[in-house]
């Protein structure tokens, strides 16, 4: 069988065995069995609050490797039936916003295994503006992909974060009653550290609303709508030199939008930097954690951010 006729047999198959409907309510059926619970997250900051609650109760693995962003992810075709197996066995997949992780679409999973973290304030979710919501393009070598209709970046406003995480120990009770209340207690210390960051960044950010303010990607609208930024986003990559057409319409842009400082995922290339810089436009890293980083964990990284944010906004 050739590898295309392949490949579409093998995504068949995933289909039949994969995917739940967001729309369809969350139904975690009871579970007295002993042993490390086996939790699939749709992506780090899940898996991380997912570990918080559940400590050595559970296994929590996300299927994206290092390097790859969890909401364009798929499995190739030679780890399909290896894929299938996981998602089979586990005993809780953790999903992000609707359309968020692409191997949902494919089928069916069982329901009972689905915890829609983002269910409970579906009307709080934000929708990606149009100009962003294009078709598959691809950014320098990456691979193509193309933007949700929702903003996904939930957990960038801890205040969303802890209704993520009061879900996760909600499905993690039904499952365990017997470990309902180490899940409340663990979830408590979670939410008390959402809670601190929640405070520093209102702090850091109370009376600059009016301030303009840029990002180099449209990431961080949770962010943006929880701290009320005057914030406008365009589409660059911190590792691809925006062409002078790019670089134009930046000029116009800051023309109207007279921003001193740009918000990026990564540090961009030390040319851009530099270009930036020479536009009055000083690059400050805030990077939205989609994958585990390189050193700490979910909340080092969001005090890194706001140690950052702080250097940049305090002139230093």
């Amino acid at each position: 069988m050739n590898t295309p006729r392949l490949q579409l047999l093998l995504i068949a198959m995933l289909a039949v065995a994969l995917g739940c409907s967001p729309a369809t309510p969350q139904k975690v059926a009871p579970n007295t069995a002993t042993g490390s619970l086996r939790i699939v997250a749709a992506n780090y900051p899940l898996q991380y609050f997912a570990r918080r609650i559940a400590g050595d109760l559970a296994v929590v693995t996300q299927p994206a490797p290092a390097g790859e962003d969890p909401s364009d992810w798929q499995p190739a075709t030679n780890q399909l039936r290896a894929f299938i197996r996981d998602c089979q066995a586990a005993d809780l997949i953790l999903l992000n916003t609707p359309g968020y992780s692409r191997w949902v679409d494919w089928g069916s999973l069982a329901e009972r295994q689905c915890v829609h973290t983002t269910a409970s304030f579906a009307d709080h979710l934000v929708p990606v503006e149009e100009q962003f919501r294009q078709g598959a393009h691809q950014h320098g070598t990456g691979r193509q992909h193309s933007h949700a209709t929702l903003a996904v970046t939930v957990w960038l406003d801890p205040q969303l974060a802890i209704r993520q995480a009061a879900a996760i120990s909600a499905a993690l009770s039904r499952l365990r009653p017997a470990q309902a209340q180490t899940f409340a207690a663990n979830l408590r210390v979670l939410e008390s550290d959402l809670q601190s960051l929640h405070r520093e960044w209102t702090q850091l950010l109370d009376g600059r609303e009016a301030m303009p303010l840029l990002a180099s990607h449209p990431v961080y609208q949770y962010f943006q709508k929880r701290y009320r930024l005057n914030l406008q986003s365009v589409h660059w990559e911190p590792d691809e030199m925006p062409d002078e057409k790019e670089w134009a319409a930046f000029a116009v842009l800051l023309a109207k939008h007279p921003a001193r400082w740009m918000l990026w995922e990564d540090a961009p290339l030390p040319a851009i930097a530099a270009r930036l810089r020479g536009l009055g436009v000083t690059p400050v890293v805030l990077a939205p954690g989609f994958a585990a980083p390189d050193s700490g964990d979910y909340l080092d990284l969001m005090r890194r951010n706001t140690a950052e944010l702080r250097r940049a906004l305090d002139g230093r």
